[in-house]
């Protein structure tokens, strides 16, 4: 996934709904995150857009595996999801 290539758009492979849903989602909040942060402060680096999550949606975006890639708790992928899995 990646964003800021054309303004107010967020790009997503097809390859990412391979991932399990706690990193679609934490991809997904990560680069919505990119977009927030250059609102909210004007600039967009990496750990920008993680902290405008956690500051405006109470949400911690963590990072896993070999790759690195961003992901969400269980629990905060059931409340984003209404308590579906």
């Amino acid at each position: 996934m990646h964003t800021m290539h054309r303004r107010g758009q967020v790009c997503a492979s097809a390859r990412a709904a391979e991932l399990p849903i706690e990193s679609v989602i934490g991809l997904t909040l990560h680069e919505v995150g990119h977009h927030l942060a250059e609102l909210v402060w004007g600039s967009s680096e990496q750990n920008e857009a993680d902290a405008v999550v956690a500051k405006l949606l109470g949400v911690r975006i963590m990072y896993a595996g070999p790759l690195l890639i961003q992901r969400v708790s269980a629990s905060v992928a059931a409340r984003i999801l209404g308590g579906r899995r």
